[in-house]
């Protein structure tokens, strides 16, 4: 009778081991699921901050790009980026600061292909096509691309009033010339000394002119521009 019950124990012992082996499989299950919970709690975190770094960029009433300051106004439902240029009189001192205002945000518009530097000339030829119809887009573009070249000094002339020999861009670089027209990208292209073409798609017009003029005031942010361009 001892006998039987040894070896009616060892085999329920021999029972029993896939039951002690099963917590084992249990933590790894749970192991497992710790990790991917670990990983999705990281990714949205992770996802988080990259919504909060382009809220506050986009939102925030005071800003930089490039040491340019800009400032956030609201008007109805549309948002401006204004940014004031200070102009200098004789004396190298400020005499009043103009105002610009974009209508799209510089971290919208900044990987807009553009050259590392445009050469700015006292003179500018701008050809366009009266054919470019963007739901008003086109006159606010091209209104704000010479208002601020002439606040800058320069004179502005349009390509088709002009005799042929300024309707091209000029081999010495004595002006900058630039073309306004459509395509299948929005990108500034250097066509020539001091010539530009300013090529958008799907009626971006003001996303092309104001990342040429985010340029502009970029490059002349250290320069004392005079007071009497004004005038």
């Amino acid at each position: 009778m001892a006998k039987k019950k040894e070896n009616n124990k060892k085999k329920n012992n021999k029972k029993e081991k896939p039951s002690e082996k099963q917590p084992t499989k249990n933590k790894k299950i749970s192991k497992e699921e710790k990790q991917l919970r670990n990983f999705f709690i990281i990714l949205g975190i992770v996802a988080l901050l990259i919504w909060g770094f382009y809220y506050v960029t986009n939102h925030s009433p005071e800003f930089e790009y490039k040491e340019v300051k800009f400032q956030t106004v609201k008007q109805g439902d549309l948002l401006f980026y204004k940014t004031l240029v200070p102009l200098y009189n004789q004396k190298g001192e400020i005499a009043t600061k103009y105002r610009f205002y974009l209508r799209n945000h510089p971290e919208d518009i900044k990987d807009i292909p553009i050259p590392e530097k445009l050469e700015l000339k006292r003179l500018v030829i701008l050809n366009y096509s009266d054919n470019i119809v963007c739901n008003g887009d086109t006159n606010i573009a091209l209104a704000n691309f010479q208002q601020v070249y002439s606040v800058m000094g320069a004179k502005i002339w349009r390509a088709s009033n002009l005799n042929e020999s300024y309707k091209k861009c000029d081999e010495q670089g004595r002006y900058n010339y630039i073309n306004i027209k459509r395509g299948n990208k929005t990108e500034i292209k250097e066509i020539g000394p001091s010539c530009y073409e300013l090529t958008f798609k799907d009626c971006e017009i003001l996303d092309v002119t104001e990342r040429y003029i985010l340029k502009m005031f970029v490059q002349t942010k250290d320069k004392k521009i005079p007071y009497t361009n004004l005038k």
